[in-house]
């Protein structure tokens, strides 16, 4: 479930770039499918096989290993040959058996078990690759590289934003507005050189708001931008008239 509602985070801040709802159906029928897999793997593992089963079984197994001998010796005169039937035979029930309690519980036991570990490191590679979008890199974007692109950005096309009674009072629609803004914005000055940073930074900052999961600290972040940008227009318009 969580991993289902952090897709439809990451599809609603526009993570995932414009990808039709029919594709974005598909991540949820594979989380699906592997929930049902992993429940498959519960049953093996915390549901044994009937236990008067294998008892009798080990038991038979047991007879096997002491009458046969005497049952090749009946038939076979000769003691060489007949000791190598007895082995070759004994070992083929014992086999069998030892394959079935492996079988039984793939989990356990090594060296013959399943590299669950493996497995799931494997696969938490995948959502951080996945999560990442463009490249691996990109995840591991430290705090000051973030800082550093952005103050490295010179000039930004302004935008009105609305007022704050109209304002998202959700992370997720606080990320869509941030979105519209940025790619109007980019649209309106397509040739900026600080195009790739404005967009690595709103970028950041949708994730920031999506991930930060309360709507009240979003919607304050969101009004205290706005008033920083309304105070530094003011001050250039002061700057101009004077």
């Amino acid at each position: 479930m969580w991993l289902q509602e952090f897709i439809t985070r990451e599809h609603l801040a526009g993570s995932t770039g414009k990808v039709a709802p029919p594709i974005v159906s598909r991540m949820f029928q594979f989380t699906s499918d592997g929930m049902i897999g992993y429940n498959h793997a519960r049953k093996i593992a915390f549901i044994p096989f009937p236990f008067p089963h294998a008892q009798i079984t080990a038991f038979f197994i047991l007879v096997s290993m002491v009458y046969i001998p005497f049952l090749m010796l009946s038939y076979v005169n000769n003691i060489a040959f007949a000791a190598i039937l007895n082995f070759f035979t004994v070992l083929c029930f014992a086999g069998l058996y030892e394959v079935s309690r492996e079988l039984e519980n793939p989990f356990v036991n090594v060296p013959n078990d399943l590299p669950l570990n493996n497995f799931q490191a494997q696969f938490n590679e995948a959502l951080l690759v996945l999560y990442a979008g463009y490249h691996p890199d990109a995840w591991w974007q430290t705090e000051q590289e973030f800082h550093h692109s952005k103050h490295s950005t010179t000039s930004k096309t302004e935008k009105e934003i609305p007022s704050p009674e109209t304002a998202p009072t959700d992370a997720a629609a606080t990320a869509v507005a941030l979105s519209t803004v940025t790619e109007e914005s980019l649209h309106e000055n397509p040739t900026s050189p600080t195009k790739d940073a404005f967009q690595d930074e709103e970028n950041a900052k949708r994730s920031s708001l999506v991930w930060a999961g309360d709507e009240e600290e979003a919607r304050n972040k969101w009004v205290e931008e706005k008033n920083a940008k309304q105070e530094e227009a003011l001050e250039e318009g002061r700057t101009e008239s004077s």
